[in-house]
């Protein structure tokens, strides 16, 4: 099965969320974007919500992709499936009973996402079977949660090959994704990637920086 590679910038920056006036410069380069919002309780930082989805909505239009990363403890689902989310991602323990979670996001229409710490396993998925589908997303965090501009952790690799083995669907890595390791993620099994300071932050302009991440990407598929 040919898997497709997406770049999704994530909008969180060390304040809060980036500019509109940034967000519509990488409009047209990126696949999409990621909100994500944090409740003060799962992790220790606040910031973001549905409020900021349905912005982004009104930003972008109707087409442009737009995924709500929820680092909050039993979050409203509807909320920001409501604010026009187009996939919900949702942490392992965020929900007693996590697989009616993500049955309630599909409900809502939405494509669901299971979320794993760098510190988090799931043998089950391991296994061949568990709570996901091939239709879901395992979006396997690259660093701790609750922070922008941390370095991959060195275990991500050999983690998304282990997954890779017992999951066929999309493997999304969110955080210390750079133009210097994307190409080994991408090796390893991983096909979409939450960036943020690699596409706004560093020399050059965001055209640049996302083109430079289609490049080490296209290195490896090519």
């Amino acid at each position: 099965m040919k898997r497709e590679y997406k770049i999704i910038a994530s909008v969180l920056a060390d304040n809060g969320r980036y500019s509109d006036e940034l967000i519509q410069i990488a409009a047209p380069h990126v696949d999409g974007f990621e909100v994500d919002y944090m409740d003060g309780r799962f992790v220790d930082r606040k910031v973001m919500g549905p409020g900021d989805v349905a912005h982004l909505r009104k930003l972008l239009g109707p087409e442009k992709y737009i995924s709500a990363h929820l680092m909050a403890k039993e979050p409203n689902l509807k909320e920001f499936a409501d604010a026009g989310a187009n996939s919900i991602i949702i942490h392992k323990d965020a929900f007693p009973e996590i697989d009616e979670a993500l049955a309630e996001i599909k409900m809502y229409g939405k494509r669901a996402g299971y979320a794993l710490s760098p510190s988090d396993e799931d043998a089950a998925i391991l296994q061949g079977y568990g709570i996901i589908q091939p239709e879901d997303i395992l979006f396997l965090m690259g660093v701790q949660p609750g922070k922008s501009g941390q370095q991959l952790h060195r275990i991500i690799r050999p983690k998304i090959k282990s997954y890779r083995h017992a999951f066929r669907g999309d493997i999304q890595i969110d955080g210390g994704v750079k133009h210097d390791n994307i190409g080994g993620l991408v090796g390893a099994g991983a096909n979409f990637f939450t960036v943020s300071s690699a596409i706004f932050k560093p020399e050059g302009n965001i055209e640049e920086n996302v083109r430079k991440l289609r490049e080490a990407i296209s290195r490896v598929t090519t």
